[in-house]
């Protein structure tokens, strides 16, 4: 059953994955525009979070949840004024 509290974020098609820069972490991320924002976000493709994830293929969109809902190492990449990331927080 899908979880209704995640809001679930389009990865567009084609896009190609990065790893997540914080140490303990390391999994694969999307970067995508934030909606609100415009900066970039991360994005995990994450089916213990939502069921409803989907990884994005060459012709086919997929869905993901905000990166700081599973990374070990989000609270390093929280600044006070909320913008910013630890970069090389080790």
């Amino acid at each position: 059953m899908p979880n209704a509290t995640v809001n679930l974020i389009p990865i567009p098609a084609k896009s190609r994955p990065t790893r997540c820069e914080g140490p303990h972490c390391q999994m694969p991320i999307y970067k995508v525009p934030h909606p609100a924002t415009g900066r970039q976000h991360p994005v995990s493709v994450n089916v213990a979070i939502d069921e409803r994830c989907t990884w994005p293929t060459d012709t086919a969109p997929g869905l993901g949840v905000s990166h700081f809902a599973d990374c070990p190492d989000a609270q390093l990449f929280r600044s006070r004024r909320g913008a910013g990331a630890a970069r090389g927080a080790q």
